[in-house]
């Protein structure tokens, strides 16, 4: 679970106008993982996840925690991290393009 959770954050990690705020150590981090792209809410980016790629995500609002919790589950596979990293780049390039205007 490790493994998946680094290899869609690395390449997330690496997408511009978006942000993984789960650490890269693994001592300090699991299967899942946080994330936000910047101009949108946790909601509003679980929303554009759904309607662009049926991925399913929990969008988190707490105190000062706020993005979207992806937990990939051991029969996710690299192909669908594939999709989801995809969809992210997409979604954060509209997002600023939003911005620019």
């Amino acid at each position: 679970l490790h493994y998946l959770q680094r290899y869609w954050t690395d390449k997330v990690r690496q997408i511009p106008g978006a942000q993984v705020h789960t650490p890269k150590d693994p001592k300090y981090s699991g299967a899942l993982a946080l994330f936000s792209v910047e101009g949108m809410t946790p909601g509003d980016v679980g929303n554009a996840l759904f309607n662009k790629a049926r991925i399913h995500t929990s969008a988190t609002v707490w105190e000062n925690i706020s993005g979207v919790r992806v937990t990939p589950h051991i029969y996710t596979s690299t192909k669908d991290l594939d999709l989801l990293v995809n969809t992210i780049s997409s979604i954060a390039s509209e997002a600023r393009k939003k911005g620019k205007s």
